[in-house]
């Protein structure tokens, strides 16, 4: 689901930022979903929220252990569908229409030109070929981030942590959600530490 939160653990309170309730981005149902990346094979479900003024001021990592009344994004995660219920939302104010998204084939997934170098011996290839890497340009899971500006950087604040790129989000126009600009936003997970996870978002 787009832009509503349609299920939530029994005693999940609602995240705010600042006082003020996130509006509800997204939910990711893995059980149905035709591929999951390995880091993430723990979950059955994922919940993303957003406070309006993420865009302009982006908490880069949370620890969803110990979430920060003043983090700008939460992710709620749960191993098992068991138990899940339906919540009942404050009045967030909210702009997104609520949209069921729909799971895409499985598909052979490339690097863009910006991750070349780790890929490929750029002396030997063209790196912006279209022969040889392709752009995925939605919300997806797993594979190669489709950045817009640079490969994603999740160091922002310095750790000892092993970041793996777990999920991208587009603007997805038919449920009114355009905060990325013409970018994206690219979800990573700490191997060491699974509650961190870090978010990179480019705008163009």
């Amino acid at each position: 689901m787009f832009g509503v939160v349609r299920v939530s653990g029994k005693d999940e309170a609602w995240p705010y930022c600042d006082a003020v309730p996130m509006w509800p981005l997204c939910q990711f149902n893995l059980t149905q979903s035709p591929f999951v990346p390995d880091v993430l094979r723990d979950l059955s479900f994922i919940t993303i929220y957003l406070a309006p003024q993420h865009s302009h001021m982006p908490t880069r990592i949370i620890d969803t252990s110990n979430p920060d009344p003043k983090a700008t994004w939460a992710l709620r995660s749960f191993g098992q569908l068991d138990g899940l219920t339906i919540p009942k939302a404050p009045a967030h104010g909210s702009t997104l229409s609520p949209r069921m998204g729909e799971w895409g084939d499985v598909a052979a997934d490339y690097p863009n030109h910006d991750m070349s170098g780790d890929v490929i011996d750029p002396q030997q290839y063209d790196q912006s070929a279209h022969d040889w890497w392709q752009t995925v340009n939605k919300t997806k899971l797993g594979g190669w981030p489709s950045t817009v500006q640079s490969e994603p950087w999740w160091n922002y604040q310095h750790t000892d942590d092993t970041w793996d790129f777990v999920f991208q989000i587009e603007n997805e126009p038919k449920a009114g959600w355009h905060g990325w600009g013409d970018g994206a936003a690219y979800i990573a997970r700490s191997r060491e530490r699974p509650n961190l996870w870090a978010i990179d978002v480019q705008f163009t």
